[in-house]
């Protein structure tokens, strides 16, 4: 059986789709030490596996020291939409800016309905920022200026903190997870970082895997790192069915009647998507 070396190029395709594939991070951290091509297949060995690698295809078998063979089925080059109601924003190049809203404000108060019903439907995951022009409790890290102290940017915190909330649920769960692509992004800062991260990810460790959408909501101070929790992004029939309650009432000054919500009757006039109206006693 003729093998011959990879050329340079066929590296570079190589690390591209595996960099695309479902073992984006065991591939990309590994330090190949041999990369040939036999027949229609490429094989790359590390120190720990050995992986069979077909472009043409896009199927991956890894080939573990102790022989056991497992397929791995690589997720789709494009992301499919998450929700049809929630699917959240999508991560842009420019920074929006936006700007702080009041009582006085009726437009603020609508998009506050809108911004407090996608939180408590989806938990604080997924937002669609580019509804909105006002600042509320918390933001996209996704399309945000830099948030960091460093010359870090958001994509680098948002990797950093999507890894470590892999690692530990690994650790805890005996799990094997792997990074795959990254969702969506948001924060807030309380006493610290706190982070509502959607990703994609695959379990290794499962007998079939595939790529699956994970959430994890993180803390983060200094060294202090705290999952609040990690789980599989819920179905739309699951976040369809979550029942959010009218916000609290607005006490902007105590001289002032609060600004009360309520839910919207038939002859009330809400923002598209939002079942509730608010009123000024």
């Amino acid at each position: 059986m003729e093998e011959e070396e990879a050329t340079t190029e066929t590296r570079r395709v190589l690390r591209f789709w595996a960099s695309r594939s479902s073992l984006n991070g065991l591939l990309t951290k590994a330090q190949f030490y041999n990369c040939r091509k036999k027949h229609d297949h490429y094989l790359l060995s590390s120190h720990s596996f050995v992986a069979r690698f077909s472009p043409v295809v896009l199927r991956v078998t890894i080939m573990e020291e102790s022989s056991v063979s497992m397929d791995v089925k690589c997720p789709p080059l494009k992301i499919p939409k998450l929700d049809k109601d929630c699917e959240g924003s999508k991560p842009s190049s420019k920074h929006r800016v936006h700007k702080w809203g009041g009582e006085d404000d009726d437009e603020y108060l609508r998009q506050y309905l809108l911004y407090h019903y996608q939180f408590e439907k989806t938990e604080g995951f997924l937002i669609k920022w580019e509804q909105f022009d006002y600042l509320f409790r918390s933001r996209s890290l996704d399309v945000s200026k830099s948030i960091s102290e460093s010359k870090r940017s958001n994509a680098e915190l948002i990797r950093e903190l999507t890894l470590t909330a892999i690692e530990k649920q690994n650790e805890a769960q005996g799990t094997k997870l792997v990074f795959v692509e990254h969702v969506q992004a948001n924060y807030q800062f309380t006493s610290g970082l706190q982070c509502w991260l959607t990703f994609w990810a695959v379990d290794m460790g499962s007998s079939t895997p595939e790529s699956k959408i994970y959430q994890a909501k993180v803390w983060r101070r200094g060294k202090q790192f705290h999952t609040f929790f990690f789980r599989l992004k819920p179905t739309d029939e699951e976040i369809d069915a979550v029942e959010v309650q009218p916000p609290p009432p607005l006490c902007y000054e105590f001289d002032k009647p609060p600004i009360v919500f309520s839910v919207a009757g038939p002859e009330d006039d809400p923002l598209p998507g939002v079942p509730f109206i608010f009123n000024r006693t």
